[in-house]
């Protein structure tokens, strides 16, 4: 599976409904139509005065300056290729172009190919017989390496070494807290060349994306007060610091939307 992350800003003038109900009912359709090759589609939407503060980070940062993140997953390169090649070769890129021209900035647009670690869902919290559809709550940490950690090293201790002390730290009633919890690493060299769209290359400001999800608000809570515990902060907090720039951290919630094939 190849994962690329589009980060996209709004234009002038749209409120946050107005500019989620112009990316869904219009953007994604047109998209699903010219575009058959994606395995999966999801955006997740900012949602204004949306920082999460946990107590062992702390996090100051002003929410992000794009409006949204859209994920996008291939199946293999073939669907990329095709992709590419519809793009370039019919109208289908100008038309999209086009219509991303009436509601996003364009010029903000940055797309970067990234590598995705996902937990398994054993070793995540099962679905409670009274949560409808996909989790209710959804939030994303974005965070740079601590200076003069490699790439490589950064993922090797976060998949081998923090990821599972949030599990066994985090959990309610011998459960893990969370409903999903994923980790995208951007490639350095995963760039896209989307030209024929418009787009000019451009790199992302962090080295990890963590991307947790909760069935329910209570869910979510405890997992705040699981955080605000001395002891449980502390163990997560001396481990961030082995190979996060903690400053760098930025903690937001989102409200995701997904296409299905």
């Amino acid at each position: 599976m190849i994962k690329q992350v589009a980060l996209l800003k709004s234009k002038p003038g749209f409120s946050y409904e107005q500019f989620i109900r112009r990316y869904e009912e219009g953007h994604v359709v047109l998209v699903n139509e010219v575009f058959p090759y994606f395995a999966a589609y999801r955006r997740n939407y900012i949602v204004p005065r949306g920082t999460v503060s946990l107590d062992h980070i702390k996090s100051a940062h002003p929410l992000p300056s794009f409006d949204v993140i859209t994920e996008f997953w291939f199946k293999d390169q073939a669907a990329m290729d095709a992709l590419s090649r519809t793009s370039s070769e019919t109208d289908a890129g100008e038309r999209v172009s086009q219509d991303e021209s009436e509601f996003l900035d364009q010029a903000g647009t940055v797309i970067v190919e990234c590598e995705e670690r996902v937990t398994p869902e054993h070793l995540l919290r099962p679905k409670p017989a009274s949560a409808a559809g996909k989790p209710a709550i959804k939030y994303v940490a974005l965070a740079k390496a601590k200076p003069g950690t490699s790439r490589d090293a950064l993922i090797s201790h976060y998949e081998d070494k923090h990821s599972r002390l949030g599990l066994e730290l985090l959990r309610k009633d011998g459960e893990s807290i969370f409903a999903r919890y994923s980790r995208s690493y951007p490639k350095t060299n995963g760039t896209p060349n989307f030209e024929h769209l418009g787009y000019e290359s451009q790199g992302v400001d962090f080295d990890v994306m963590s991307q947790f999800s909760f069935w329910t608000r209570d869910d979510f809570e405890a997992f705040r007060a699981m955080c605000a515990d001395p002891e449980i902060g502390a163990l997560l907090l001396v481990d961030e610091e082995r190979f996060l720039d903690r400053q760098s951290i930025t903690t937001f919630m989102v409200e995701e939307h997904e296409s299905r094939y």
